[in-house]
């Protein structure tokens, strides 16, 4: 092709036909630059393409994650509200003038148990190091933003004074119980002595009041916020 304008462009030199020979130097440009930009828009459409499928395959990717955050958000709402009805079953049984008995065991494991939530990180880390702008749905990264930025945080706040409070909870089962199986059951030493003591009696009341909270934040907030994000995930995949 490129000998065929060369054998053109000395055939006009030749014959002296130098009018000619500049329309066809500028037709022999701009079919230079018509090929150039038809490169560069094939070229733009792969890197396009390839972006489209990146994000399509981030979205997958936190999609699962958040699947699987959902399983342990629903697992952690069901284990607070355990605790925060066992609690209340524990106060009730020392604040009155009934015996011990050995139905209560499992309610002093219950609202004394250690539950956390683990959210799975790892994609939306991956996703912010190739950058959120990936996303191209607003929405959707603003959403995305606002279940790992906010409301995952929201839930540690609460998680994280309850751990706090685990120092505490370990030394009040040293003194009072002699038998201690975690997930199963608790036995106190000497229930009456348990009954009078403030700072234990304190501790359920607080363990009562924070695992009601943590049970409506994971099943409420974080049970729907992360619900509305796979969903809108999913659209957005479909769509793709």
């Amino acid at each position: 092709m490129i000998k065929f304008f060369r054998l053109i462009r000395q055939h006009l030199l030749a014959e002296n036909k130098f009018g000619k020979y500049v329309l066809y130097a500028i037709g022999e440009i701009a079919l230079v630059v018509i090929g150039i930009l038809i490169a560069l828009s094939v070229n733009n459409n792969n890197e396009l393409r390839k972006l489209q499928q990146l994000e399509t395959k981030s979205l997958q990717e936190l999609k699962r994650a958040l699947e699987l955050d959902l399983s342990d958000i629903n697992y952690n709402a069901k284990r607070h509200k355990n605790a925060q009805l066992s609690a209340e079953i524990v106060l009730e049984a020392l604040n009155t003038d009934h015996p011990y008995h050995d139905s209560l065991s499992i309610h002093f494991e219950r609202s004394t148990n250690i539950t956390v939530f683990l959210p799975n990180l790892g994609p939306y880390e991956t996703l912010k190091a190739r950058g959120l702008d990936l996303i191209e749905n607003d929405s959707l990264r603003n959403e995305i933003s606002k279940y790992y930025e906010q409301d995952i945080k929201y839930a540690f706040v609460f998680e994280d004074a309850n751990i706090q409070g685990w120092p505490m909870k370990f030394e009040l089962i040293l003194d009072h119980f002699d038998e201690f199986k975690m997930f199963n059951s608790a036995t106190p030493v000497d229930f009456e002595k348990l009954k009078n003591d403030r700072r234990f009696i304190s501790y359920i009341k607080l363990t009562s009041n924070l695992r009601g909270i943590e049970s409506n934040v994971y099943a409420n907030r974080m049970h729907n916020s992360c619900s509305k994000l796979i969903e809108l995930i999913e659209k957005e995949i479909t769509k793709g």
